[in-house]
């Protein structure tokens, strides 16, 4: 069983393996690779850090014949090398003409049957099993690699909608055993495209290449197993222009590329706004709509006879800072920027040590000479290298208030190295309630706040101060909910608003009262993810209806606590506990993630005892 489980999401990341390392051989002897058939076993093993696969090459060793391929016992294989699992993954053959690839020629080989095989690729895919992949999405492989497609000869590309293309590199024959170089021409009615997508074949008036960016390379595979890779250089756009459409209604903005006369001519009436923008990125593509289950997955829209994809849409109505110098928002898109080499890129920092790097300007307002609200600053960074900057999900947008800059973030600059995780994570909260009921509130935090400055606050009317407690879980807050204001200061003698919106449970119910205080359960918008280490031990309560909630906030009065007590089967002896819910406690064999999704139920005890939060798992 546990074979067949893994066996649907182990063929999502073979692509990674089929597509990775398989050229770690010297190729300069031969004129074209084109159309030479090889065959690549992947073998999955499980350890300590997680799932990892390793990947065998016959090629140049083999033309991987049909009989002897067959012949291979691959659950023998398995076991020989201690996997728990091998994939075949062939015949296949390649499209490019020369591969280069950074390798050892002391790579291990091997024979599984009567043929050899070199191993090519070792891939870490994570603690979690993944869900199962699908067809047209991207696949992340490490490697230091470039292909070469000769000039007057073919290549076979996918385009996808908003900027992404890639370029076919091997064609499989084990779905469609028929399947030859001369079919891939009219291959397009036979792979399902997605809305937006295209197959063509392309005549090279000049040589290709084909490269990974910085030893990450991207990879894709059709419904018949055919793999691509990305080809940026292709990306850049030369005769077309980014138009973007923001609808007033809707709060959804929608992106097309044109030419520059198309884009002049366009006409739209309200709510439709066209942006006049000037996009400062040399290269900019989407992923996704920002609805969409997969990437590559878009939506489509047809104004004045011009195709628009969904591209991104605010979440909250724009905020005015204090100041009345810029307006704050988040928004939900899935969007890659490129900055070449050499270029100087503004960014902005706020009070909050945020950067955001400026992605637009309007007509006639190049130079920045905005005043900036108080604790805020601005700067340039000068590129030595290509700079790639991914904005996924919720991203918080800044605008000058006339409109003249737009900026995104938070982002790190070239050579800014994230800080490291704390060993402990404490919180503590300013809490507004808001009258829609006894358990509606807005939730503010300081992540830089100490307990001293907590303690000299005054609450102003209709503030309380929450609970502070120790987070024994590692995470993060990807978006914070609407609210206005989003962030408020109380510490005078801290520049800006220190405290930012966090949460806002918006209704529950009292699950009982208890000598001790009461216990509840909320419903609270949060958009947050909480890891549990393997090792960790965690501590349970399981509802009568099988609800499984896990403990990750513990009151605490000072710093002065140590985290390693969770590590206690007894931590909670004598804890209060609803009537007929179980306690439980375990340490972890692997990671445990809780994904809020933006709205989580959360069980708080209040009173005499320690105040602690579980969440629902």
């Amino acid at each position: 069983m546990q074979h067949t489980r893994l066996m649907g999401f182990l063929l999502y990341f073979l692509l990674a393996a089929g597509c990775s390392d398989s050229n770690d051989t010297q190729v300069e002897s031969r004129d074209s690779i084109r159309d030479l058939r090889y065959c690549e076993i992947a073998f999955f093993f499980s350890g300590p850090d997680g799932l990892t696969s390793e990947t065998y090459n016959s090629f140049l060793f083999n033309d991987c014949p049909q009989q002897d391929w067959e012949a291979i016992d691959f659950g023998a294989a398995a076991t020989e090398l201690g996997a728990i699992l091998a994939r075949p993954n062939g015949p296949r053959r390649w499209l490019m003409d020369r591969a280069e690839l950074e390798g050892s020629d002391a790579a291990e080989r091997r024979f599984f049957g009567n043929l050899e095989f070199r191993a090519v690729a070792n891939i870490q895919l994570g603690s979690t099993p993944p869900s199962p992949g699908a067809h047209f999405v991207d696949a992340t492989v490490k490697r230091d690699s470039r292909f070469l497609f000769f000039k007057d000869r073919p290549v076979y590309e996918l385009l996808a909608p908003l900027g992404k293309r890639y370029v076919m590199q091997s064609y499989a024959q084990y779905v469609d055993s028929d399947l030859s170089i001369d079919d891939l021409e009219s291959l397009a009615p036979r792979i399902s495209l997605p809305i937006g997508w295209q197959y063509r074949e392309r005549l090279l008036d000049e040589d290709l290449e084909v490269e990974d960016f910085k030893g990450l390379a991207t990879a894709l595979r059709d419904p018949l197993e055919n793999t691509y890779q990305r080809a940026e250089m292709l990306e850049y756009l030369e005769d077309r222009v980014v138009v973007e459409l923001y609808n007033n209604a809707t709060m959804q903005y929608w992106t097309g590329h044109m030419s520059e006369q198309e884009a002049s001519d366009l006409k739209l009436s309200p709510p439709w706004i066209v942006s006049d923008h000037i996009v400062i990125a040399d290269k900019s593509v989407y992923a996704q709509s920002p609805e969409a289950e997969l990437n590559g997955r878009f939506e489509e829209l047809t104004l004045a006879d011009n195709i628009f994809y969904h591209s991104a849409t605010n979440l909250c109505t724009p905020e005015l800072h204090s100041s009345g110098l810029v307006k704050t928002n988040q928004s939900r898109r899935y969007q890659e920027l490129t900055f070449r080499a050499g270029r100087t890129v503004p960014y902005i920092v706020n009070h909050l040590g945020e950067r955001f790097v400026r992605i637009s300007y309007a007509p006639g307002t190049e130079d920045f000479h905005n005043s900036l609200p108080p604790g805020w600053t601005h700067g340039e960074v000068q590129l030595n290298e290509d700079w790639r900057v991914m904005f996924e999900d919720v991203i918080k947008t800044v605008e000058i208030v006339d409109g003249s800059h737009h900026y995104q973030g938070p982002v790190f600059l070239p050579g800014d190295v994230a800080p490291p995780t704390p060993a402990q994570i404490f919180t503590h909260k300013m809490i507004m309630p808001t009258g829609e009921n006894l358990f509606a509130q807005r939730a503010y935090e300081c992540t830089s706040c100490t307990f001293e400055q907590l303690q000299s606050i005054d609450p102003p009317p209709g503030w309380v101060k929450g609970p502070t407690q120790i987070v024994f879980a590692e995470g993060e807050l990807r978006s914070t909910p609407c609210a206005v204001p989003s962030t408020v200061d109380f510490l005078p003698d801290v520049p800006g608003n220190e405290y930012q919106i966090i949460a806002r449970p918006k209704s529950g119910r009292l699950l009982e009262l208890t000598p001790q205080g009461p216990i509840v359960i909320t419903d609270v918008l949060r958009d947050t993810e909480l890891r549990f280490p393997a090792g960790r031990r965690v501590h349970e309560l399981t509802s009568p209806e099988g609800d499984v909630y896990v403990m990750f906030g513990y009151g605490v009065d000072s710093m002065d606590f140590d985290i390693s007590d969770f590590s206690s089967p007894d931590l909670l002896d004598g804890y209060p506990r609803p009537t007929g819910w179980s306690y439980s406690t375990r340490i972890l064999e692997r990671q445990l993630v809780l994904d809020s999704t933006g709205e989580v139920s959360v069980l708080a005890f209040r009173g005499s005892v320690p105040f602690s939060t579980w969440e629902k798992r």
